[in-house]
């Protein structure tokens, strides 16, 4: 197998800028090229395979060698201490941003996308917070949906927002739920109410209203500033009293998760840092790990991930391919992480110069996360853009065999023998017998001078005998054969994941054994087939 190797350039150079940069080598002159990364990467492996200690390892080391920026989701406890080992091996420790353990740093989403367009953006910033809320839905499968029942309320929360957030952020120069609350709880219940000297005096509504058309602390236009009026004067006030309470309360209680806790400090206070400082080479460590934060921990993330991915495709718009710092996104146990959104930005992240690398154990892991009737569609949807595959040594039938079906079948070549043997024998015993006798009887009378008489007799003789004969014998044969048959079959048996390849550690003297499976790519050492063995080390492997 093709041992794989760290780029030789020197730690501290300019990041690379040609897509044919060779960046990781293999074996017999194989060389993984900066443009491969930039097509999105999938590892594959069972517990204890050596995936994230010998592959992850790899790549992160390659990446951070060539000063990418990027982004780090971190699942497990003690994933951003790995990654801050990672930073110190490639004299990077500088670049890391640690987000999570304390309250240092914090994002404002919407104060920072208001900051950036002003209300020129203010439907996007409603879908961010749409977004948001969609992904505190996330701790459900992603098949689950919402039910269409919801339709109606969300389409109402939406307007809501869209004229309420030009308003509040024009009257105070910015944003948070505390005020957008406020701001709807003090709206008027009537066109008339809006005349009443008492509820002017107390209502928040009136006095963001009244700044932002005379003293504004953030431009605002005065067709947007006549809409917002309209929409609260004539379609929302007129509503019953029920409809109208039903409206608050659905966006309310999709905005509760974030009005205190962790993610009320981490997104609706203050912003001390921003997705673009990735663009200068900084690491985002996301330290917030399922196993501690829970549901936080992950809606946190998906948020972050989102906010971060548009800002990586939008600096296309304003920068040369040149001028782009390659960028990363890495997540083991990725499967905690994956949205519906994904799949847009795996299919336009080679553009975006992101190196997009996923890690999980196993096809199933990621089904049962996103749930359904179907969920192998959606993975498919979902994984389909990731072109490189790593497959390490794992147990899952499933995986194994989607394994061997994403590198194709072929004409093979299969070796047939056969082999046959055959005895006998014979065994006879006779025993035969005789018996015979045979007598006779001689009388003589003899007649003396003296006038008597004298007789005797003679007897014959008996005989007996017998004869016996054996005969044996035994008869033996062997015959065997052979031959070639071509048979059109997988490329790679599915068992090779399970049987043939190494695990690192000491049994393995360190070495972690994987296929590596690239679209499009032919490969010299494995006759022109897009994959590949390789072999990867374990930190402290010889």
């Amino acid at each position: 197998m093709g041992m794989s190797k760290l780029n030789s350039a020197p730690s501290g150079r300019p990041y690379p800028s040609d897509l044919d940069t060779p960046v990781l080598e293999f074996a017999k002159g194989e060389f993984i090229r900066l443009r491969d990364l930039f097509e999105g990467m999938l590892v594959f492996g069972g517990v204890g395979s050596g995936k994230s200690s010998g592959v992850a390892r790899t790549l992160a080391h390659v990446m951070l060698a060539n000063n990418f920026g990027g982004m780090v989701l971190c699942a497990k406890p003690g994933e951003a201490d790995t990654w801050e080992q990672y930073a110190r091996e490639m004299g990077r420790e500088e670049s890391i941003l640690r987000v999570g353990p304390t309250d240092l740093w914090r994002m404002n989403f919407v104060a920072y996308e208001l900051r950036k367009s002003g209300n020129r953006s203010i439907g996007n910033i409603v879908e961010l917070i749409f977004k948001m809320v969609e992904a505190t839905r996330l701790s459900k499968p992603l098949g689950s949906g919402s039910g269409s029942e919801n339709g109606f309320w969300e389409d109402a929360s939406r307007q809501l927002l869209l004229h309420s957030i030009p308003i509040i952020f024009a009257a105070n120069g910015t944003f948070s739920f505390e005020l957008l609350r406020a701001f709807m709880s003090s709206a008027p219940k009537t066109p008339q109410e809006v005349e009443e000297p008492t509820w002017q005096a107390t209502s928040v509504f009136h006095h963001c209203f009244r700044k932002a058309r005379e003293a504004p602390l953030e431009p605002i236009d005065s067709h947007t500033l006549s809409t917002c009026a309209t929409y609260w004067l004539s379609d929302f006030a007129p509503l019953d009293n029920k409809t109208r309470s039903n409206i608050v309360i659905s966006l309310t209680s999709m905005l509760s998760r974030f009005s205190q806790g962790r993610l009320h400090t981490l997104f609706c206070t203050e912003t001390t840092f921003v997705p673009e400082l990735t663009f200068d080479g900084t690491i985002l460590l996301l330290d917030m790990p399922e196993k501690i934060w829970k549901e936080d921990g992950v809606i946190a993330q998906i948020i972050l991930k989102y906010l971060w991915q548009r800002a990586a495709e939008a600096r296309a718009a304003y920068l040369t391919p040149e001028d782009m710092r390659p960028l990363f996104l890495a997540g083991d146990e990725c499967q905690f992480f994956l949205t519906p959104g994904d799949a847009e930005f795996f299919s336009t992240a080679r553009s975006a110069r992101v190196a997009s690398l996923y890690i999980t154990q196993s096809l199933p892991t990621i089904y049962s996360k996103i749930g359904g009737i179907r969920p192998e569609h959606t993975a498919e949807m979902l994984l389909a853009n990731l072109c490189t595959r790593i497959f390490c040594r794992n147990v899952c039938h499933v995986t194994n065999r989607w394994a061997a079906e994403s590198a194709g079948q072929g004409l093979v070549w299969r070796e047939s023998k056969n082999w046959g043997s055959n005895s006998g024998g014979s065994k006879s015993d006779t025993t035969g017998s005789n018996i015979g006798r045979s007598w006779s009887v001689n009388q003589t009378h003899m007649f003396g001078p003296a006038g008597g008489n004298r007789s005797a007799t003679n007897a014959g003789s008996d005989n007996d005998g017998w004869n016996r004969s054996l005969q044996n014998g035994t008869s033996w044969g062997e015959q065997q054969g052979g031959g070639l048959q071509q048979q059109k079959d997988y490329k790679l048996d599915p068992a090779i994941f399970t049987t043939s390849l190494r695990s690192g550690g000491p049994e393995h003297g360190g070495l972690v054994d994987a296929v590596w499976m690239q679209a499009g790519r032919r490969f010299s050492y494995s006759g022109g087939d897009i994959f590949t063995p390789v072999t990867f080390k374990q930190e402290g492997a010889q």
